[in-house]
């Protein structure tokens, strides 16, 4: 959803362009639609990061490789838009006109990328952890799995937002998200084996975790990658396949 979102901002300026030169006929710098763009984007996303950082304790700001990574492309890109504009349009007001708007659109998408777009991955994650809860209450089969005072719960298996086109396929299409919840009074250890299912009841991977720590009366996100661990939070998931998990079984040792 996001990128069809970052498309309609990219294009929105011209259109805004056009109708005020035609139907209004304003002659008005297609830069300063931009800019009233960038301005209104910044103001309401600032507000959304806001509110998840208050609700669900996220952290404000992207992390720092995604943003380091964002921020890379944006200086090379940037560079050398401006060396070429340099080189070849020192005297080509017209060019020197279509690459300025080149450069509005260029700012306004990256400024977007890195403010804007974690802000699905922050409602999809938010709407998960809204779940959980709801999860080990129904304690449906094949979803909710009990050793005594320990549950676990598959919460959600879903394709991570930001996989695309031909990445659907690969290794790490699906993440899915697995809490547990000791509902004893005192602090437990415990070893965890699981086995997951697609739709059809096909093994599709399995995954072990060793003396994870739980908190009493406490539920908790297992995580059993060691990539599926996140800096900013909303971005942690217990493990990764490449089929959607339909359904599990689980060993538990209490320590």
């Amino acid at each position: 959803m996001v990128y069809y979102v970052i498309i309609a901002l990219a294009i929105l300026p011209f259109l805004l362009y056009v109708l005020f030169s035609i139907k209004w006929e304003k002659d008005l710098d297609v830069s300063l639609f931009f800019i009233v763009e960038i301005i209104v984007v910044s103001i309401v996303s600032t507000i959304a990061h806001m509110y998840y950082y208050i609700s669900y304790d996220f952290s404000f700001f992207p992390s720092r490789q995604s943003t380091k990574v964002i921020t890379g492309i944006a200086i090379f890109v940037i560079g050398v838009y401006f060396l070429y504009d340099l080189i070849f349009n020192r005297e080509n007001e017209s060019k020197r006109s279509l690459l300025k708007w080149s450069g509005a659109t260029l700012a306004c998408v990256i400024i977007i990328l890195i403010w804007l777009m974690p802000l699905e991955q922050k409602f999809l994650y938010g709407r998960m952890l809204e779940n959980v809860e709801e999860t080990f209450e129904r304690d449906v089969p094949g979803k909710v799995v009990h050793k005594g005072d320990v549950s676990i719960g598959l919460i959600s298996s879903d394709k991570h937002v930001t996989i695309r086109g031909r990445y659907q396929a690969s290794k790490t299409s699906y993440r899915s998200y697995f809490y547990i919840k000791n509902n004893d009074e005192k602090d437990i250890k415990v070893d965890v084996s699981i086995t997951l299912y697609n739709e059809d009841k096909e093994t599709i991977g399995s995954e072990s975790i060793t003396d994870y720590s739980v908190e009493k009366e406490s539920t908790e996100q297992l995580i059993f990658e060691e990539n599926g661990i996140a800096e900013n939070g909303w971005e942690s998931f217990s493990t990764s396949t490449r089929k959607r998990v339909d359904s599990f079984e689980a060993e538990v040792v209490i320590q």
